[in-house]
């Protein structure tokens, strides 16, 4: 889908029924806190659209980040639309949702976790805010370098290398298929 015509759906979708809570349970009363995506209350929509800010305490406070397993194995959504600030999408996050079809990410997002879109074989596009020179700098999980290491080698402190290799993860290979839409402001 263009995006011209999904920024349509996005600017006629209000934002999702959500529980925000500081990271770790904190209870410290400051505006400045973070805020995640903590439980999704809207159930049966198909449209998940998260607000950059949420209200804690009578303070407003930006939305930084998610829960673990927030969406994780959620087959009704459709559609993920992430705001800005969040900077992270982190492991497993939308596992199992094999509906989804399309999602947004912000500008200043670092990193995709392992898993992130694991199970998502109905993705079709990716809305990036930023260039795909921004794109192009995200750490995306593919798998890990795994080194094993032997015995010392007599007479020296170094040990032997057993095996140096790669392992692919394909928790992410949804992303390989999906068309990535580059500079969309929403």
């Amino acid at each position: 889908m263009l995006f011209k015509d999904y920024l349509q759906i996005i600017n006629n979708t209000p934002f999702s029924d959500v529980d925000y809570r500081m990271r770790y349970g904190a209870a410290i009363p400051s505006r400045f806190i973070p805020l995640y995506v903590h439980k999704i209350n809207d159930t049966d929509s198909e449209i998940i659209r998260l607000s950059p800010k949420a209200m804690d305490t009578g303070h407003e406070k930006l939305v930084v980040g998610f829960y673990d397993d927030v969406l994780k194995g959620n087959t009704k959504i459709t559609d993920l639309i992430i705001p800005h600030p969040i900077h992270e999408l982190p492991d497993a996050l939308l596992e199992g949702c094999s509906n989804l079809k399309r999602v947004t990410i912000p500008r200043g997002i670092y990193k995709i976790g392992q898993d992130f879109f694991k199970g998502c074989d109905s993705l079709e596009d990716i809305y990036f805010q930023g260039p795909k020179e921004e794109w192009d700098k995200i750490k995306i999980f593919w798998g890990e370098r795994i080194i094993e290491f032997g015995d010392l080698i007599p007479g020296s402190p170094v040990c032997e290398l057993k095996s140096d290799r790669f392992e692919s993860d394909n928790g992410n290979a949804s992303l390989l298929k999906a068309t990535i839409h580059f500079n969309c402001e929403f």
